[in-house]
């Protein structure tokens, strides 16, 4: 699972007034690296990543296989909706994707 579009590098700078500023082209990134088995409950797929302050907007891409009650095995490289937040320093975000099986869709909020 990866978010599409995010900066990794930034200066801080204390005075005047203290502030980030983002260095370099927003790139994907990789948050989440293997298996994970939903079984139709909210679980969290992956922990807290640290992030520089920034203006998000941006979608998230995963790849799910899954396997429906016939036992039919079906792979799927999906991108979900376009996402906007901004980033502030000291706060905590949670983005929640679900996968929506009958038209396979990824959906972030």
């Amino acid at each position: 699972m990866s978010i599409l579009s995010v900066c990794s590098a930034g200066d801080f700078r204390s005075l005047p007034e203290p502030g980030w500023t983002v260095i370099g082209e927003p790139a994907e990134k990789e948050i989440f690296s293997g298996e994970f088995l939903a079984v139709g409950e909210p679980a969290p797929v992956c922990e807290s990543r640290r992030m520089i302050p920034q203006r998000l907007e941006t979608a998230f891409r995963a790849e799910i296989d899954y396997t429906d009650t016939n036992g039919i095995l079906t792979h799927w490289d999906v991108t979900s909706n376009t996402v906007v937040k901004t980033l502030l320093p000291g706060r905590h975000y949670t983005f929640t994707l679900s996968f929506i099986v009958d038209n396979c869709t990824l959906k972030a909020e």
